[in-house]
């Protein structure tokens, strides 16, 4: 297996899924979820995504700190009861959805950081079990919309370039019923953040990502 090296050295992993993978499985969803009240329109956005082929598989990683608020925790438990109850009432053709969690971090680094990492690792380890050495990792936030070309477009960018280890997708916030001011706010620092990533193209910088 291609990441056998990775886990060996990542002595504190542990699998959290019992499922084998599809062996047709190409990308694998990532979403660290912590008190997220909006996570099954994100889910049900992705349940809407047409054009992909292949399998895909969506890890929903639910986290709290170690010793968080016992609110907080009650609230995780029953995201993860309405996202199973979600799952089997949205059973999708070529998507599969694994709620995950609460999964305990230590309250030192506990954050989403770390719970991308935990999420990650988990889809590198069933990338590895189907020794699927292309398989694509997406980070995805749980307060996210996407596009129903999202995961088409993405197979379509490494199928294009697989010499690319990585890439960022540009975002757009939702300004609808917010204060105007607010909303032209958000549409400059958008258009900031998109002329700061041109710039750094145009300057011939090898690393030219969005940085968020």
């Amino acid at each position: 297996m291609f990441a056998t090296r990775y886990f060996e050295k990542s002595t504190s992993f542990r699998q959290l899924i019992k499922e084998a993978p599809d062996p047709s499985t190409s990308m694998i969803v990532v979403i660290p979820c912590f008190r997220e009240p909006d996570i099954l329109l994100t889910l049900e956005s992705l349940r809407q995504c047409t054009g992909f082929e292949g399998h895909c598989e969506v890890i929903i990683l639910i986290n709290e700190p170690e010793h968080c608020d016992t609110g907080i925790s009650q609230f995780n438990k029953a995201t993860l009861e309405s996202l199973k109850l979600w799952i089997k009432e949205n059973v999708v053709p070529g998507i599969s959805f694994f709620p995950l969690g609460p999964v305990r971090l230590p309250s030192k680094w506990a954050g989403v950081g770390l719970a991308r990492k935990a999420g990650m690792d988990e889809a590198l380890w069933r990338f590895n079990l189907i020794d699927r050495t292309c398989g694509i990792i997406v980070s995805l936030d749980a307060d996210t919309l996407v596009e129903t070309n999202y995961l088409q477009a993405i197979k379509a960018h490494f199928d294009s370039h697989p010499a690319d280890v990585g890439a960022t997708i540009r975002v757009s916030h939702i300004t609808e019923g917010i204060p105007e001011y607010q909303a032209t706010g958000i549409r400059l620092y958008e258009t900031y953040m998109q002329y700061y990533k041109e710039a750094l193209t145009w300057s011939g910088f090898p690393h030219a990502l969005t940085t968020i």
